[in-house]
């Protein structure tokens, strides 16, 4: 397992698991043993991969058999109109995905906080990691959805 920051410098780095061991197993063992020094996130959050939970301050796109995340699935489609991200969902995945496109940058200067009278879209696909449905993993989610919704105004 390894974290990184924004200027891509390891801060945090844990070998030695066996091959078949899966990332959020290892990403939940981390959290809970203080002799690791995990380096938990204070007043900001991380973006994780599609495989870890989207919990507070771990922030996972959007999941579901119906949501592209990965940049090779926007870049299969035939044409311009199905490379381009449809709705919400897909284009937070698709800034997540790439990390460093202007429209998710400006989107990042924003102080996202629940203080926002905005509310999240609920029963919407997501995978078994993201139903544990805590009151961390709903804050996380909210977040995710306000980000959503400020790129899709910063895009029109």
């Amino acid at each position: 397992m390894i974290v990184c920051d924004f200027n891509i410098c390891f801060t945090f780095v844990w070998a030695g698991w066996e091959g078949t061991a899966h990332g959020t197993r290892i990403f939940n063992e981390a959290l809970h043993r203080p002799d690791l020094h995990f380096p938990f996130p204070t007043d900001k959050y991380y973006v994780i991969d599609v495989r870890y939970p989207n919990t507070r301050g771990y922030l996972a796109p959007y999941k579901g058999t119906n949501i592209r995340y990965h940049i090779s699935d926007f870049r299969r489609g035939h044409t311009a109109a199905m490379r381009e991200p449809r709705g919400p969902k897909e284009k937070f995945n698709y800034y997540h995905s790439s990390l460093f496109d202007e429209t998710f940058n400006r989107a990042q200067q924003k102080s996202y906080n629940l203080t926002h009278n905005r509310t999240s879209s609920k029963g919407d696909e997501e995978g078994p990691s993201t139903h544990r449905m805590s009151n961390d993993n709903s804050y996380m989610t909210t977040i995710r959805d306000i980000i959503a919704q400020d790129i899709m105004e910063f895009r029109r």
